[in-house]
């Protein structure tokens, strides 16, 4: 490699081109050892071995330095610029055409090269910011928020869940504690069941109150943001963060976020007012000591009133535990895998003899079922239980992008699917999804299938590697499918009997409304203005983010984390702040009109098993990966440019009127 760097520095800036020094970069990238670079620092979010995951932890710091001062010298630079200015960029394929932007921009900032002092302290600041996440996504992984309580304190939580969880001593009853891990699902459960209020303000609390050594973190690392967008000629980080994006800057995030806020407060209210009755109603029947006469809805009272209010009679056939025996995780597994077969003209296959790194791990290999069917295209790998030191959420990490090596054979991508469903609640029973839960499934399959299915020449454009804000589309489309009466069918199987859900069951499912969409966006709204909030600021004294957090998050998500004189610090476990998803968490709304686009007015109305059109998303979406805009594919796949309509009609629920004008102008 260093062979090849140096040959091209020695090019006369007169004599160079787009063959000579930009298509040798982009190879150069492909051929780098990203691939046990990807898998190597996975292994800090999955790993039981200690010493493994701080290894981990030492690779990526070590990687991401060796890539701030590598092989991209200023002879190099002056190059890049000098194939920029001399070179017909119309006449480059698109994706060529793309690598030469990427490359250019990233060292002209703004049409300009930086200095070598600037130069210089963007080298020191990012590899401090580095530092900064590995800290920061190490405190949040290793913390275990927990909380010890009686039984007769846990009234109302199921059996089952109180068998999965540690007891501090056995035999002496007065000293018996059950340990709740606040992120666990059994915190969850605790949360969703226990009637005592303390209970699950307790378990609230603690979620609230996760890695106060975070907070110094995520000051210093916004501060730093901003040096860099400073020195890179932007006024804030928003602004430098948000080049080469969808939305391309801060106004227009913004924008967005502040119109879906107006429209949806008055739902978010009348919402809110629904709740406020439940939880009188559920005061008249349970007394003050589980439900507190303040009117307020807090964290901790949001999951149990709703489901006490609403809880179906006692009828077997309306129980939601009974539903869910016809959701086994496995057979929901293999189920959502013959869906992407169908769909996209693919083929899985088990792989029991693949090295993987907990026992639990499944891995499947993925195959072209299309024209001859024997090229093989990738690998995914399937990590969905708790445990200890693991990732809390549930993501799709890759562990090999796929690109062309410089002898022309492919790298074929590998991904792995993380997840924390909840485990087997008793012997000879499988664990069993809820409709979250595969709600998720195909969501995170969504990311991976864009992962299996580009077909990118550079590495740097390979699956998701899209514009920030189209990222999520593929993933969202997704999750539209298990809310199909023939797909949950097609997943559904009793765990004793092998019997599909019976049709009653499945309208119970169906008839399943969000009676909660307005909140649950707004929340997601409330976290996208924080973000761009304190990714804006100028630099000047220091602001106390909690207290921003506090007031956006209440006066936009409406349910409060906690009473206003009770001290928590929800910013120093929130993961978007660090992850490169830094000032892009408006994109995860903003990908969810295309998402809408997509179903909506292809998959809904020509059919959402139907191969023809499965294979059109295939071949002008997930195929190109990052390689071309974002709003050139969605319109070759929509046949127009998308409109927000599908979102604010379906998604929402909200009277339309969206007009086409709201989707030029994103572009």
């Amino acid at each position: 490699m260093q062979q090849l760097i140096d040959r091209i520095a020695a090019i006369p800036l007169s004599e160079v081109t787009f063959e000579k020094v930009i298509a040798p970069l982009g190879l150069i990238e492909n051929d780098a050892p990203i691939t046990p670079i990807l898998a190597v620092n996975f292994l800090r979010f999955v790993s039981i071995d200690e010493t493994l995951r701080r290894a981990s932890e030492d690779s990526k710091a070590r990687w991401a330095n060796s890539q701030v001062t590598g092989h991209i010298t200023p002879e190099i630079i002056q190059r890049i610029g000098a194939v920029y200015k001399n070179t017909d960029h119309y006449k480059l394929e698109p994706e060529d055409r793309r690598l030469l932007h990427g490359l250019y921009h990233a060292f002209y900032p703004n049409g300009r090269l930086l200095s070598a002092t600037a130069q210089l302290r963007f080298q020191e600041i990012d590899a401090r910011l580095n530092e900064l996440d590995i800290t920061f996504m190490r405190n949040v992984n290793d913390a275990v928020p927990q909380c010890l309580f009686t039984r007769d304190a846990l009234w109302g939580v199921p059996e089952a869940i109180l068998d999965q969880c540690e007891i501090t001593s056995v035999g002496n009853e007065n000293a018996r504690r059950y340990v709740v891990h606040a992120d666990s699902p059994q915190g969850l459960a605790v949360l969703s069941y226990a009637k005592l209020e303390a209970t699950r303000r307790e378990v609230a609390l603690a979620k609230s109150r996760k890695c106060p050594t975070n907070l110094p973190i995520v000051a210093e690392a916004i501060h730093l943001r901003h040096e860099i967008a400073q020195l890179m000629g932007y006024p804030n980080y928003a602004a430098y963060a948000l080049q080469g994006t969808m939305a391309r800057t801060p106004g227009r995030a913004h924008q967005f976020l502040a119109c879906l806020r107006d429209r949806l407060l008055p739902q978010g209210q009348a919402e809110l007012d629904r709740l406020k009755a439940f939880k009188r109603k559920a005061r008249a029947g349970l007394g003050d000591t589980c439900v507190s006469s303040d009117d307020t809805i807090y964290a901790w009272d949001l999951a149990f009133i709703i489901g006490y209010a609403t809880s179906p009679p006692p009828d077997e056939s309306n129980d939601l535990d009974t539903i869910r025996h016809y959701f086994p995780a496995g057979r929901v597994l293999r189920g959502m895998l013959r869906v992407f077969q169908t769909l996209l003209g693919l083929k899985f296959v088990p792989n029991k003899r693949a090295p993987v790194w907990h026992p639990e791990v499944q891995t499947w290999e993925v195959w072209e079922s299309q024209g001859s069917g024997s090229t093989f295209l990738g690998h995914v790998y399937f990590d969905l239980f708790p445990r200890r030191h693991k990732y809390h959420h549930t993501a799709c990490f890759k562990l090999r992008q796929g690109s062309r090596l410089p002898d022309g054979t492919y790298s074929t991508p590998a991904c792995a699917i993380v997840a924390n469903f909840p485990r087997s609640t008793a012997a000879h029973t499988p664990a069993f999804l809820s409709q979250s839960d595969i709600s998720d499934l195909f969501h995170e399959m969504g990311h991976a299938m864009h992962n299996i299915c580009s077909q990118t020449q550079y590495a740097r454009f390979h699956g998701t590697n899209v514009e920030d804000d189209f990222c999520e589309a593929p993933s969202q489309l997704m999750e539209s499918w298990p809310r199909q009466r023939t797909i949950l069918r097609h997943l559904s199987c009793h765990y004793q009997t092998g019997q599909p859900i019976p049709d009653a069951l499945l309208d119970v499912v169906l008839a399943m409304p969000d009676h909660w969409v307005g909140l649950d966006i707004l929340q997601k709204v409330s976290f996208g203005l924080f973000d761009q909030y304190i990714h804006t600021l100028p630099d000047g004294p220091r602001v106390d983010f909690n207290a921003v957090w506090s007031g956006i998050k209440d006066g936009v998500a409406l349910i409060r984390d906690s009473e206003p004189e009770t001290p928590i610090w929800p910013v120093a476990s929130s993961s978007f702040l660090f992850g490169q998803h830094e000032a892009g968490y408006y994109g995860f709304l903003w990908s969810q009109v295309y998402a809408a686009a997509m179903f909506h007015e292809r998959f809904k109305k020509e059919g959402i098993t139907n191969p023809r059109v499965g294979l059109e998303y295939r071949n002008k979406i997930l195929k190109y990966g990052g390689s071309r805009d974002g709003m050139d594919m969605l319109t070759d796949f929509l046949g127009r440019s998308p409109e927000m309509r599908p979102f604010i009609n379906k998604t929402l629920g909200l009277d339309g009127t969206a007009t086409t004008n709201e989707s030029s102008n994103r572009k």
